[in-house]
């Protein structure tokens, strides 16, 4: 077993990927359920970002690594990325953290909310990992990393907003 000393199971596994990146924020609430915090996440995407993700799937296509995704609009394309928890895998759940998994031939994806509760509040650390399955993962990656680590720096900056909301749903 794995001893907690306030990390993600993927941080203290993160020799065994080939990218690492995490980043923890405190949010003033008591927060109990690692679910509402990845809801909370993929739901403060802001449009910006949603273009972002359609120009990485557009590059992703030409290299024949995803089909482009079939959508009419902007806002149908808008709505997917902002239910996009659901085209993950719940890798794995406990009472403190939740790891989501998207996997294909050319790469491995992960990404752990983990619940730190404090007297007051919670600090919420937000890692992910990716393993590369070849080269062309490799250079391809090095196009989207740099935007992966400003949007989750970004959208974990804006949870405390979007976490309301999906108490108001459960």
């Amino acid at each position: 077993m794995l001893e907690d000393k306030g990390e993600s199971e993927l941080a203290l596994k993160r020799d065994l990927y080939d990218y690492y990146y995490e980043y923890a924020v405190i949010v003033n609430d008591k927060i109990e359920n690692p679910k509402l915090v990845m809801e909370a996440f993929f739901m403060s995407m802001p449009k910006w970002m949603v273009f972002q993700i359609d120009f990485r799937n557009t590059i992703g296509a030409a290299l024949g690594f995803k089909p482009r995704p079939v959508v009419q609009s902007k806002e149908e394309l808008a709505e997917m990325i902002k239910l996009r928890h659901e085209f993950y895998r719940i890798e794995k759940q406990s009472f403190d953290e939740i790891i989501l998994c998207e996997e294909d031939h050319f790469l491995k994806f992960k990404i752990a909310f983990k619940l730190i509760p404090a007297a007051t509040s919670t600090r919420v650390l937000c890692t992910s990992v990716v393993k590369f399955n070849g080269r062309r993962a490799k250079y391809y990656f090095k196009l989207v990393h740099s935007f992966h680590e400003k949007m989750v720096r970004y959208q974990m900056n804006r949870l405390h907003n979007f976490l309301p909301m999906v108490n108001d749903k459960s």
